[in-house]
């Protein structure tokens, strides 16, 4: 599906990739997912993927019309709803997410359709909150690490 959405022979079918890829990432951030450890797994490494592919979409200019638009902003919301839930500490995700916040401030602010400006500046503010949280929980580690290391040191 991730290749699909980067190099289908149409905007139609990359958009469809992305809704088949937004409904997947949906079931997968369930607690009762009916998907397999191996398959959440096989999600969880792919994610990264997934926002590079959402990031080449959204400056392809077949991809940035509002028709089109549609699918890969719900696959942004998704991934990035999976990401918080199970991809927290992971930092090449974030950081690509960051890439695709910067396009997607762009595209907001350059679209004609409300509706479009609306969830661009929504996913924004999402992505930002959801960056804070790995680094919180990145430091929060560290942290631990260095308490569980002061503590050897003194025994």
């Amino acid at each position: 599906l991730i290749h699909a959405a980067q190099n289908a022979r149409s905007a139609f079918l990359k958009a469809e990739s992305f809704r088949l890829l937004a409904d997947l990432y949906h079931v997968a951030r369930a607690d009762e997912s009916p998907l397999s450890a191996a398959a959440m797994k096989s999600l969880e490494k792919s994610a990264r993927l997934a926002v590079s592919s959402l990031s080449s979409a959204l400056q392809d200019d077949d991809m940035t019309t509002t028709k089109r638009l549609r699918e890969p902003l719900k696959a942004t919301s998704e991934l990035i709803a999976f990401g918080t839930v199970r991809c927290r500490s992971d930092a090449a995700l974030w950081n690509e997410l960051g890439k695709v916040s910067e396009l997607l401030e762009s595209l907001g602010a350059n679209s004609k359709s409300h509706g479009v400006k609306k969830q661009c500046h929504s996913l924004v503010s999402k992505i930002s909150e959801g960056g804070k949280e790995m680094s919180e929980t990145t430091e929060s580690s560290k942290k631990k690490k260095k308490k569980k290391s002061k503590t050897k040191n003194r025994e």
